[in-house]
């Protein structure tokens, strides 16, 4: 039996995630005076409202099961993709509906194709955004099942006791935490690295970044047409 709420729950956690760096990228375009402010502000409001419901008003859940698990991970990256869309749309440009959801799509798989012509007529709290959804897509999912999918009790989901042995099944979510952390820890290194030495040798900092989120998570975004 699938239980929606449980579901309803952990799509939760998804938005607030994504409202996170909804906000940096809207204090970008605020720090600028951009007119791309309104979008991404709005973006991470609507995100915070709907992400902080079901944290609210869902009791606490001791277990995910198998299908449940599944839901959760395709309905994540659907939501996701569909909210990164939200604030291209919003903002008008070359962004229709369709060519706003296919960049979306493309940011976060970290496919990198793109439909526009001229990216350096987005503003740079779009352009922030949009490296955002390769930092997201190349290392936010795989946390969010390492971290979040598991129960908070220590009761181990049966996505993860089909594919473990027996021995390493013993204190499984300590197991979970040590992965996602030297995850975590490599890959923000990279970036680090990488954006001090693009600095170092002459970039601005802001382009440096964008370029990081880019290429640690192999996609293809740049600030640059």
């Amino acid at each position: 039996m699938t239980r929606w709420e449980v579901i309803v729950k952990y799509l939760g956690y998804v938005l607030l995630f994504n409202a996170l760096f909804f906000y940096i990228s809207a204090s970008i375009s605020f720090f600028f005076h951009e007119n791309s402010l309104t979008p991404l502000l709005y973006s991470a409001v609507v995100c915070t409202i709907l992400g902080s419901f079901p944290l609210i008003f869902v009791e606490k859940i001791d277990e995910v099961n198998f299908r449940e698990g599944m839901v959760i991970s395709v309905f994540g990256w659907i939501l996701t993709c569909f909210v990164g869309a939200v604030p291209y749309f919003m903002w008008g440009g070359e962004f229709t509906f369709t060519n706003a959801l296919f960049e979306s799509v493309s940011g976060y798989t970290t496919t990198g194709a793109t439909i526009l012509k001229d990216v350096e007529a987005l503003t740079k709290g779009l352009l922030f955004w949009r490296a955002s959804t390769h930092f997201i897509g190349g290392v936010g999912i795989i946390l969010f099942v390492l971290l979040i999918l598991p129960s908070a009790t220590g009761t181990r989901s049966s996505i993860y006791n089909s594919e473990l042995s027996g021995l390493s099944k013993l204190n499984f979510k300590m197991r979970t935490r040590q992965i996602a952390r030297v995850i975590a820890v490599v890959y923000l290194s990279l970036i680090i690295i990488e954006i001090a030495l693009l600095w170092v040798l002459g970039m601005n900092f802001f382009d440096a970044i964008c370029h990081a989120f880019a290429t640690v998570a192999t996609g293809g975004f740049q600030p640059k047409t």
